[in-house]
C-alpha cells in the first residue's frame, strides 16, 4: 500500500498543466496547485507561493485537471492530494487555506474524499 501511494505521488508530480498566460504558455506541475477559485470571469490558481490569473472557467480547468481536482463549491477546485482534512463546510489544505464546500455539493465531496482516501491506503 505504501508503494502505491509512492507511485501514485511521483505521477502526480510528473503531470502538468499547461495554460496560456499574457501571451506566454506556462507549464505548471499539478502537485503545486493547492486550488483554483473562478472570480469575475477569471480562474485565480493558488500554487501557494503565488497566484495565476487565466480566462477560463471552473469546468473547462476541471477537464484538463483530472480526477484528483474535486468542485467542491461553484467557484472552487480542491487539489485532494493536498487536503490536510475535510471538515463541516471546507477543506483544511496542507498550505493552511480553507476551501469552500457548498451545501448543496457537501454529500458527493465527501463520498470523493473518501474514495480518494481509500485508494491512497
Amino acid at each position: 500500500a505504501l508503494e502505491r501511494a509512492v507511485n501514485n505521488l511521483n505521477e502526480l508530480s510528473a503531470r502538468v498543466l499547461t495554460i496560456s498566460v499574457g501571451g506566454s504558455v506556462r507549464r505548471i506541475a499539478l502537485s503545486s496547485i493547492i486550488s483554483v477559485e473562478s472570480r469575475s470571469r477569471k480562474a485565480h490558481i493558488n500554487c501557494g507561493d503565488e497566484i495565476i490569473e487565466v480566462y477560463s472557467t471552473i469546468s473547462q480547468l476541471a477537464k484538463q485537471l483530472g480526477g484528483d481536482f474535486v468542485c467542491c463549491h461553484k467557484s472552487f477546485l480542491a487539489n485532494m492530494s493536498r487536503v490536510k482534512s475535510m471538515e463541516r463546510g471546507y477543506f483544511l489544505m496542507d498550505s493552511g487555506e480553507k476551501v469552500p464546500i457548498s451545501q448543496k455539493k457537501r454529500a458527493k465531496t465527501k463520498e470523493i474524499f473518501l474514495n480518494y482516501i481509500g485508494e491512497m491506503l
